[in-house]
């Protein structure tokens, strides 16, 4: 007999199976397929050992609760409520537009939620608005994260949703058309903290495919009665640490959600806030618009200007010198004044703008955009590894006075040198393809050092001097072009008393080596601390990055902090 084939009966209104036989072709029903089913589910935290302990009063008082059939044999409550129909806002937009009234719209939402006690966990399945019955502030907020990353195929996935670090907390969403593998969304193993990620679930199964966040969204034809069967896998998944073979760097950097401990790290930066100590500083938590920026005002400061984030200069300017508190921070506003209409616009809190690292118990706590996160010690080792293979340049800088600019340091640097550097500041070339002009350096010796200089306050990341050292050396070693530029604009400034520096800068269609190339991070800071360890963490990130993108090049990096008080003499 031939194979059964597929095809749809008129007159049957169901798909059917055409057999073939020697007595003819005849139709058979095909059996049908389980109906699948999106179900959401969240864990509750291992303090939660009753279903009550599961769900908020105040929103389930006006609920319907019903108990569980004991056939089941299931522990738990099914909490349920319809609202009153209401007409949608848009009806009020589109009704002006109409030559005629529209029969009444109306919407009507529902809520549900299912909870089960399973193995002594509480677990929360949620329908409609049923989340808003639960106490969130109990659940694992990793749960559905870890159970998603255990169990979809590292080759399967939709989406990953991630935020990286760098000068601020950037938000990234990438979905693909299809089911593709994970190093086609490119993750930065150091910088990126893992949101969502969602994916056909490894090996089939009742469940086909995962969406983790804090709660679990997944898809399965499993029937209500085997969901002690489910509860069962992902607890064992969440337990599971299978998934670092495949995402070994998601637990990198992960966010606080705990309120007790987020309550004892704001009470460390409290702490450190009164004590005026120099390991906080501030910085705008989005990607602004300079050149649109005026000035800023900071609550708390009367109508003081402030030209850049400062934490310090904050403090000074205080009008009421009372201790901070974290319900002060979180209440103050950082506005912006526009450049072009005057404008003061309240932007962020206060608190969303500091930028902290805390120690407790051993363990390392970044303050982010308002948030919290941990960072995985082993992180932290690998970073201070390495920075200790940068060697600390052995040329001096005298310092100078606290106010002192940047460009003055440049200038006085290149004045005392005596003709062994080259003030390159402010010169700006745009490279082949990029979208914006930049330095080559700030100083360029005579000894092929590329000098990048940063003036570190308390207003301030070093993000942006770390990459100007790779990004430009980049361009000076693939740009032809960038090197021709740049040494038209040296010798508008200078002329022929550049000639030993131009030599140093190879013609565009030149084949040259980068070995004996040397960049220098020049950080003008004053520390108590030794060696590297005045820099912040995350710093020390970023300047990892990208000492590993220079020495690709064959040239070398090196780091140097001036104090701004030690009395010193620049030598060659």
């Amino acid at each position: 007999m031939a194979v059964p084939e597929e095809v749809d009966v008129v007159g049957f209104g169901a798909l059917m199976m055409r057999i073939s036989g020697e007595r003819g072709e005849y139709a058979l029903p095909m059996p049908r397929k389980k109906r699948t089913r999106r179900l959401t589910v969240y864990l509750f935290e291992s303090t939660v050992t009753e279903v009550e302990q599961a769900l908020l009063s105040e929103k389930t008082k006006n609920a319907t609760r019903v108990s569980l059939s004991q056939e089941t044999g299931f522990e738990g409550c099914f909490v349920y409520q319809n609202f009153d129909a209401k007409a949608p806002d848009w009806i009020d937009f589109v009704g002006p537009l109409l030559d005629q009234s529209v029969e009444p719209i109306r919407n009507q939402n529902s809520a549900g939620a299912l909870i089960l006690k399973f193995e002594e966990r509480v677990f929360g399945f949620t329908f409609g608005f049923g989340r808003s019955f639960l106490d969130l502030s109990k659940v694992e907020p990793r749960f559905g994260l870890r159970v998603a990353l255990n169990m979809v195929d590292p080759k399967q996935l939709k989406s990953l949703s991630s935020r990286t670090f760098d000068s601020v907390m950037l938000s990234t969403d990438m979905q693909s058309s299809k089911v593709t593998a994970v190093n086609t969304f490119e993750p930065d193993e150091y910088r990126d903290i893992v949101r969502a990620i969602s994916g056909d679930v490894n090996g089939g199964g009742p469940v086909a495919r995962v969406s983790g966040t804090e709660s679990l969204v997944f898809t399965t034809a499993i029937e209500p009665a085997q969901l002690d069967k489910l509860c069962e896998r992902f607890l064992m998944e969440f337990r599971s640490d299978e998934y670092t073979k495949h995402f070994p760097w998601v637990d990198k950097l992960t966010i606080v959600s705990e309120k007790d401990k987020i309550t004892a790290l704001d009470g460390l930066l409290v702490k450190e806030l009164n004590c005026g100590v120099q390991d906080t500083h501030l910085a705008a938590p989005e990607i602004i618009d300079w050149t649109s920026v005026s000035h800023f005002e900071i609550e708390g400061a009367g109508r003081y200007h402030f030209d850049d984030l400062d934490l310090d200069e904050y403090c000074e300017n205080l009008r009421a010198k009372k201790v901070f508190k974290i319900e002060t921070l979180k209440r103050r506003k950082v506005s912006i004044c526009y450049s072009r209409t005057g404008e003061v616009e309240p932007k962020w809190k206060l608190y969303d703008c500091l930028v902290s690292e805390q120690r407790m118990e051993g363990i390392l706590y970044a303050l982010i955009s308002g948030r919290w996160f941990e960072i995985n010690e082993s992180l932290v080792k690998e970073v201070d590894a390495y920075i200790s293979t940068i060697p600390e340049v052995e040329t001096v800088f005298r310092s100078g006075p606290k106010s002192e600019l940047e460009e003055d340091f440049n200038q006085r640097v290149t004045d005392e040198s005596e003709g062994y550097f080259l003030n390159l500041d402010r010169i700006t070339i745009r490279p082949t393809g990029a979208s914006s002009p930049i330095e080559m350096c700030d100083l360029l010796g005579k000894g092929k050092e590329m000098v990048h200089v940063k003036r570190k306050s308390r207003s301030a990341t070093l993000s942006h001097l770390f990459a100007q050292g790779s990004v430009s050396l980049e361009a000076f070693l693939g740009d032809g072009d960038y090197r021709e530029n740049m040494k038209e604009r040296i010798i508008e400034r200078y002329g022929c008393e550049a000639t030993e520096h131009l030599d140093l800068i190879p013609d565009k269609g030149e084949k040259f080596s980068m070995s004996g190339y040397k960049v220098w991070y020049v950080i003008v800071a004053d520390s108590s601390k030794t060696g590297t360890d005045w820099l912040p963490f995350f710093s020390k990130l970023n300047l990892k990055m990208h000492a590993e993108r220079i020495r690709r090049t064959q040239a070398t990096v090196q780091i140097k902090r001036v104090s701004t008080v030690d009395p010193i003499v620049v030598a060659s």
